[in-house]
């Protein structure tokens, strides 16, 4: 593997083990091995629709932190860099939440020789793939880590849920322009129950939603934030 970025090769290597980590491994597998947040789709491959492609074309633009057409080592970092931001008690979680940011990044980067550099195009076959994989494939499990482990860190209180505002931090580690106002709408969406607050449940559904459903009317459309053309 390339060198790791950003001066990160020692700690994308090594996360500390803490009993609190430990507490929380255990809470994550408990989670998964409920049936409703288990990311699993129907078909081991689905029908390649509009609605999916245009889903993972806003992804992407929301990921691509600089607008050059590309995500590369420098939108990695910044996003990384984004997320270290954010205070917490549990910083295990937070550095295996960067590794899983990374090892998604370079799944999606199909060219070994131009290191980290991911296009739309190359990220839309490239998830497309780990879409029909899901059910087969052990790689599944990051798509689940990046949710879990994302809600974690930016749940600030440990309360085990999400308010506005701690969600409102996922769009400004994420980059997106506005996206104060980006948030209020994609959390109003999630909120079904409208009580103010997000269970790690709804989060994790809502990236099982958008990343693996091709039904429009799911409230994890939403996710990040509003389509734009």
């Amino acid at each position: 593997m390339k060198k790791l970025y950003c001066g990160l090769a020692g700690l994308l290597l090594f996360v500390a083990v803490s009993r609190k980590a430990f507490c929380e491994e255990r809470s994550r597998k408990a989670i998964a091995g409920n049936g409703e947040d288990r990311f699993a789709s129907n078909d081991s491959c689905p029908t390649f629709t509009q609605f999916w492609r245009r889903k993972i074309s806003h992804y992407f633009r929301e990921r691509d932190a600089d607008d050059d057409g590309a995500i590369t080592e420098r939108d990695y970092c910044e996003v990384a860099k984004r997320f270290d931001e954010i205070r917490t008690d549990n910083p295990a979680v937070k550095e295996k939440l960067r590794r899983t940011i990374l090892q998604l990044t370079e799944i999606l980067t199909n060219d070994a020789d131009r290191g980290l550099f991911i296009t739309e195009d190359t990220m839309i076959a490239s998830l497309y793939n780990q879409r029909c994989k899901i059910g087969k494939n052990v790689k599944r499990s990051l798509f689940y880590d990046l949710a879990y482990d994302s809600f974690t860190v930016l749940d600030e209180n440990g309360d085990s849920l999400l308010d506005k505002y701690e969600y409102a931090r996922l769009f400004y580690c994420l980059c997106v322009d506005h996206y104060k106002a980006v948030a209020n709408r994609s959390f109003r969406a999630l909120d079904r129950d409208r009580n103010g607050h997000l269970t790690r449940s709804d989060y994790i559904l809502a990236f099982r939603d958008y990343f693996f459903s091709d039904d429009p009317t799911r409230p994890g459309t939403l996710l990040f934030g509003p389509f734009h053309d």
